[in-house]
């Protein structure tokens, strides 16, 4: 068996392996140690599955299970945090009063079914093209250009749901329709009015006394579903989705995703948008000349080909 001892440092977890030699690893006992006078319900506790898998060979994402000092079953997830299809952690979770100390025991063991309520959910709705994600205490969306066949809505706003129940309502509520998930029946409710604002969370450039605000998602990706953390990615420009996948993380030896092409020389930009040549949604008019800035939103400017047909037809022209 090995000993892992995991305390929090201000708020952050720090986990330390201490090898007992000569007993045989059929086991990890995690130690989680809350130095501060506060209770701390519902704490997130993750072991890098590198150390797991280190001390125990056998274990796999789908045979590994968490009991707590009683034996009896905690719910666990092992968890690829970037989407690089590396697994990352073996995370669950504790109650622990101030100042308290719990103990518990990892195993090689297939884990029972995940609860049929988890306390983390995150979902993709068509037509509407939301991205929607809620824990157990609270709900928010946010919208994608699919939106826009329905829709003029240009926003990159996070939309809060108040919730008044610690159980799953994002299907519940979609279920019900646009006008009545307003309505709070006892459940809670969209309260929140985004419309362009960035609403609670989105993010923008202040720049000259002006704001610029990114546009509705246009991909998306459900990293991890649950059942205590969920993970999903909205790039919104090629450029961006370009930085992202060429992010360091995949398994040794794995060459690294790039953007096509090189950086232009500023004194040498091509002709037309500067980023056509590295560009993956390139077309014909894109090497033509600069494009000018187009209104895809309240004091939101770009300068790209895809958004001069308004909203409707945002996408790749022919």
């Amino acid at each position: 068996m090995r000993t892992l001892i995991s305390r929090w440092v201000l708020g952050a977890a720090v986990a330390v392996v201490i090898p007992a030699w000569g007993r045989a690893q059929t086991a990890l006992t995690v130690r989680a140690d809350n130095p501060i006078q506060i209770a701390r319900p519902s704490e997130t506790i993750a072991i890098p599955w590198a150390t797991v898998r280190a001390q125990l060979p056998s274990a796999q994402p789908g045979s590994v299970r968490v009991l707590d000092a009683l034996g009896t079953e905690v719910v666990s997830q092992v968890v690829d945090n970037d989407g690089d299809g590396q697994m990352d952690e073996l995370i669950f979770q504790g109650d622990f009063s101030a100042g308290e100390s719990k103990r518990f025991s990892v195993e090689a063991r297939a884990p029972q079914p995940a609860p049929a309520k988890p306390r983390v959910y995150a979902v993709h709705t068509d037509p509407r093209d939301d991205i929607a994600w809620e824990s157990d205490r609270i709900a928010f969306r946010i919208y994608g250009q699919g939106l826009w066949k329905v829709d003029s809505l240009n926003s990159s706003g996070l939309d809060i749901w108040v919730k008044r129940t610690r159980e799953p309502i994002v299907d519940k509520w979609y279920a019900k329709g646009h006008d009545e998930y307003h309505r709070d029946t006892g459940e809670g409710a969209d309260f929140f009015d985004v419309g362009e604002t960035l609403g609670a969370g989105g993010t923008g450039i202040w720049r000259n006394d002006k704001l610029y605000r990114a546009l509705n998602f246009k991909t998306w990706k459900v990293i991890a579903n649950g059942p205590v953390r969920a993970i999903f990615r909205t790039p919104q420009h090629p450029y961006t989705r370009g930085l992202l996948a060429s992010i360091p993380g995949g398994a040794p030896g794995q060459p690294l995703r790039a953007i096509e092409g090189s950086v232009p020389l500023l004194g040498k930009l091509p002709p037309g948008c500067a980023f056509t040549p590295r560009c993956p949604e390139r077309f014909d008019r894109c090497p033509t000349a600069p494009p000018p800035d187009y209104a895809v939103g309240a004091d939101q400017l770009a300068k790209c080909y895809l958004h001069d047909a308004g909203p409707a037809e945002a996408g790749p022209h022919a």
